[in-house]
């Protein structure tokens, strides 16, 4: 089957709720296979574009009161926000990767003895309830290399064995808590990792797709052979089709769906999406959305994704926002100057914007 690059911008925005939106945070987060969540109120204007009426209050009551959202690191070895009932899916399918300390570990050659003891002192610690978060580790005297205790150390482990999440934080220090006390009445039955694995494919594609095992690998964070194994485990699922000449991965339950014509312009959405949304980071080519000469100027050195305007299928420039305590000033910065009446859009957005953060929108500068 052959699809036209409008086609298949059109089915991504529909389906990653930049058309529809989804009726909730915890629906748009499933559809989504996670939002990613290291900076907090990223994770929370993902969500904010794609489900109506959606605030930072409300966002973060999904996450630490009715806990319909936890957090959790999964693909990329990133901190993502996933639906609750989608905890024993997202451990199941990446337990079995090792973490940054534990590839340190084998690679220094170092007795993990003292690594595996932390790691049981930490879940005993955890069961007993209550959250627990950096100083309260160290105050254990059991990890004998302060990088243990670092972001994503040892705690990433028990996350990844579907044991603890993260917590809502005090201050600036991150916390965790133990499933059992913070969802208690989550069912837990994880299925089979090659299930899970075969399940978390099918639904990225139903999403971003179509795509290539490139870009597989790149939203998993691993290599193409082992992301060729996970596509391999979906293959009854999947089909080839030809877009602008290269074959790529779609679902064959989406046929229909890929071949509607895209709409009259009209109908396209305008945004401002913020930094690390699920749309920036969905496929490692990034032409179907940003002309090369820009990308440098969203995707930044060091791992930073700047936010951006989206006009219909294309980023037109980057946005940021700051806080004052007169309000919120957004700042955008155009790759070339916007027509009027997209401009207009965009304010609208900016008032958005403001409204999620739960402030009064002071200024929309253009530079």
């Amino acid at each position: 089957m052959r699809l036209s690059a409008a086609q298949v911008s059109w089915f991504r925005l529909r389906r990653s709720g930049l058309v529809t939106p989804f009726s909730s945070a915890a629906q748009a987060a499933s559809r989504l296979v996670g939002v990613q969540g290291q900076i907090h109120s990223a994770a929370g204007l993902a969500l904010g574009n794609r489900v109506r009426d959606l605030t930072m209050r409300k966002f973060e009551e999904a996450l630490y009161r009715r806990r319909t959202l936890v957090k959790l690191w999964g693909q990329r070895n990133t901190l993502h926000a996933y639906r609750s009932t989608d905890w024993p899916l997202i451990t199941a399918a990446f337990r079995n990767l090792p973490t940054w300390l534990e590839r340190a570990i084998a690679r220094e050659h170092v007795d993990d003895a003292p690594y595996r003891a932390l790691l049981r002192a930490l879940e005993r610690r955890l069961a007993e309830g209550g959250t627990i978060g950096r100083a309260d580790m160290r105050a254990m005297r059991m990890a004998p290399n302060e990088e243990w205790l670092t972001w994503g150390g040892a705690m990433m482990r028990l996350v990844r064995d579907g044991v603890v999440c993260q917590a809502q934080g005090e201050g600036s220090e991150t916390r965790f808590a133990h499933r059992e006390h913070w969802v208690p009445g989550l069912r837990w039955h994880p299925p089979a990792t090659p299930d899970a694995q075969r399940h978390v494919i099918s639904r990225y594609v139903g999403t971003y797709g179509p795509a290539t095992v490139q870009d597989v690998a790149y939203w998993l964070g691993l290599r193409i052979p082992e992301a060729q194994a996970w596509v391999d485990l979906a293959a009854q699922e999947l089909m080839d089709v030809e877009v602008e000449g290269v074959s790529r991965l779609a679902l064959r339950a989406d046929r229909r769906v890929l071949k509607v014509p895209a709409p009259a312009r009209s109908r396209w959405p305008i945004k401002l999406l913020y930094r690390f949304d699920p749309l920036l980071l969905g496929l490692k080519a990034k032409e179907w959305i940003v002309a090369n000469e820009h990308y440098m100027r969203v995707w930044r050195p060091g791992g930073h994704i700047e936010g951006v305007i989206l006009v219909r299928d294309r980023v037109q420039g980057t946005w940021r926002y700051d806080r004052s305590k007169g309000g919120l000033t957004v700042t955008l910065r155009p790759f070339a100057r916007l027509p009027n009446t997209v401009l207009r859009i965009i304010r609208a957005r900016a008032s958005g914007v403001a409204r999620f953060l739960d402030m009064s929108l002071v200024k929309v500068a253009v530079r």
